[in-house]
């Protein structure tokens, strides 16, 4: 039995073009799709949230963050760089915002967090003799907040939890499961490309 060597060639390079158009198509689709998602997520968290981390020592550190407002549930999302979206828990949302999207919250733990109202700020002024003599005046803005901080034993938990999942598939899945996601609905392309070239014989030859 001969082999026609051009005829295996061509077929060869039939699937190999074929190939290659199909992962150039799934790239600039996936590309589309990423594009899309990363759009509609920033269009999403409109809210300008400033974080506020009380540390020891009465120091309180601070970041900015965004938010989402679910109206239907009234629920505010927030989104954190590097970490997953946390909600809060239901609150009059006009009482506490300032302007139109700019929000300031304080950090109980990575999963709580409680609103700061804008009329809670009180300026306290404080007279000292420095040491030439002289009476120097300050003013300081402060806000009191009370909450039952020293029950809430999520730090605790929460550390707990991320030391087990940062080495475990879990905890792998958990930081990239939008990019798994992604990559499901490529391969699931791909596949249906590759079934609709496998009933098309004609093309390789």
């Amino acid at each position: 039995m001969e082999i026609d060597v051009n005829s295996i060639g061509g077929i060869v390079w039939g699937i190999a073009k074929w190939f290659l158009i199909g992962a150039l198509v799934l790239i600039v689709l996936g590309l589309a799709i990423w594009g899309v998602v990363w759009y509609l997520q920033r269009k999403k968290y409109f809210l300008k949230v400033a974080v506020k981390l009380p540390r020891s020592g009465g120091t309180i550190f601070g970041e900015m963050a965004k938010g989402h407002y679910d109206v239907a549930a009234g629920i505010v999302d927030i989104k954190r760089k590097g970490v997953k979206p946390v909600a809060m828990k239901p609150f009059d949302l006009r009482r506490f915002l300032q302007g139109d999207n700019y929000l300031e919250v304080m950090m109980l733990s990575p999963t709580d967090f409680i609103p700061i109202s804008p009329e809670g700020y009180k300026t306290v002024k404080e007279k000292y003799t420095n040491n030439n003599g002289e009476v120097i005046e300050t003013e300081h803005s402060v806000f009191n907040i009370v909450t039952d901080n020293l029950k809430r034993k999520t730090w605790k938990n929460y550390t707990e939890r991320a030391a087990k999942s940062r080495f475990t598939l879990a905890g792998f899945f958990d930081q990239h499961w939008r990019a798994i996601e992604l990559g499901i609905l490529v391969f699931i392309i791909f596949i249906g490309f590759m079934v609709l070239w496998m009933r098309m014989p004609s093309i390789c030859v």
